[in-house]
């Protein structure tokens, strides 16, 4: 089950209103409440009326040793699987030691924020931003991409890692994102996970 807040309307599988006005302005918020959830979707957030938007998140924590891999979705609310290509540099470690390296992955069935690295810590969660420049392709010169950078810092047992990357999707304007579902490759999301979308103008 997902708690779903959104200017008091919600559905049990996203958030359907959003605020106005202003340059940055909170979109939606989602939040798991109650009991565990296998996605928390936010969706309908991403319109051209904004440029640039970021995606914040906190709390994160899963029922199992799986990485974090959320989608994005069509304005239909369906998971866009056109393959996610993704690279970044961590760093990792337990407290005493330290790891650090680059990466690159690929995959349809979720972006691939870490190399492995799994949000599987219930005193070090997951959290982290997720920026995401002109979802809509209403400004993009040379469409055919959608661009995507983040974020994160998390734990599993013992280890506490950081993670910075980029990636894109070949979608195009025909196919605009319309939102974001958040869960785990193969597990559930803790009770305590709660997202919100930011909108830009500039």
């Amino acid at each position: 089950m997902s708690g779903i807040i959104s200017d008091n309307l919600g559905r049990s599988s996203g958030l359907v209103k959003a605020a106005s006005g202003g340059d940055f302005v909170k979109i939606a918020t989602a939040e798991v409440t109650g009991s565990v959830a296998a996605t928390v979707d936010i969706q309908g957030c991403f319109t051209s009326t904004y440029d640039n938007y970021q995606i914040h998140f906190n709390r994160l924590n899963l029922d199992g040793s799986s990485p974090f891999g959320p989608v994005f979705l069509d304005d239909s609310n369906a998971a866009m699987t056109t393959q996610y290509n993704t690279k970044g540099h961590y760093l990792n470690g337990a407290y005493n030691s330290d790891g650090e390296g680059s990466w690159n992955d690929n995959g349809t069935s979720g972006i691939k924020l870490t190399n492995g690295y799994a949000s599987y810590r219930d005193s070090i969660p997951t959290s982290g931003i997720i920026y995401l420049p002109d979802p809509r392709s209403t400004r993009t010169p040379g469409d055919g991409n959608k661009t995507f950078w983040w974020t994160i810092m998390g734990g599993q047992a013992s280890h506490f890692w950081r993670y910075d990357g980029m990636g894109y999707q070949a979608v195009t304007a025909a196919t605009p994102y319309g939102g974001i579902q958040f869960k785990g490759f193969s597990d559930n999301i803790e009770v305590g996970f709660k997202a919100t979308v930011y909108g830009l103008k500039t």
